[in-house]
């Protein structure tokens, strides 16, 4: 459900950042076989959400939730190495 009133801090499974890195399948053109990579997320987290940005929704690894963005922006984000940089972005989205 669409949440004006919350913003939610963590990192996307970036799918544009898979196929950039990975390419892509014949049996799997959208990378979806990429989305359960949360399970491998190195860092302790509050839930598996949605998040939502221009219109776009992605599914987010939440670190932290608020009422307004400049909330988050304040609190600091714990950094990922690799091979999580190759499909994780950081960022702050409404939650969905």
């Amino acid at each position: 459900m669409y949440r004006e009133d919350t913003f939610i801090k963590g990192y996307k499974v970036d799918l544009d950042k898979i196929t950039r890195n990975y390419g892509t399948r014949e049996d799997d053109p959208d990378n979806s076989r990429f989305l359960p990579i949360w399970k491998i997320f190195p860092h302790p987290y509050l839930y598996i959400g949605g998040g939502m940005e221009n219109d776009d929704i992605y599914v987010v690894v939440v670190l932290a939730e608020g009422l307004t963005r400049e909330e988050l922006e304040e609190q600091p984000i714990v950094a990922l190495g690799e091979p999580y940089t190759t499909v994780f972005t950081p960022g702050i989205w409404v939650r969905f």
